[in-house]
């Protein structure tokens, strides 16, 4: 199967955090409600850490991508929200999958070691 490129920026892991709450709600393990909490805040800092490294206040940031239609993101170059796809920020879909895969093999061998 051929993989596509989505948002870059920390954009796509924003707008996919949206999700969580939807699927957190099919969890009745209190452990398992908290590790969604967990993801969303994994999912949420890479768009913080890069409004946070422009010098913008990263809340702000995150309020407005997750306010905003799924192509908008935020640009640090430019300090404005925008079609990062159009302007050509950009990641390789499989890149995200295998990092979001990989983090939760990692942190799977942590819980039970």
């Amino acid at each position: 199967m051929d993989e596509v490129v989505v948002l870059g920026g920390g954009a796509t892991y924003t707008h996919l955090s949206k999700q969580i709450p939807i699927i957190k709600k099919l969890f009745q393990d209190p452990d398992e409600q908290i590790g969604a909490d967990i993801v969303t805040m994994a999912l949420l800092a890479p768009a913080r850490l890069i409004a946070a490294n422009s010098g913008v206040d990263a809340a702000v940031v995150v309020e407005k991508i997750l306010s905003s239609d799924w192509k908008i993101g935020y640009n640090a170059m430019t300090g404005r929200y925008e079609d990062l796809m159009a302007a050509g920020f950009i990641d390789p879909s499989q890149v995200l999958r295998c990092a979001i895969q990989n983090a939760v093999s990692v942190a799977g061998v942590i819980l039970i070691t």
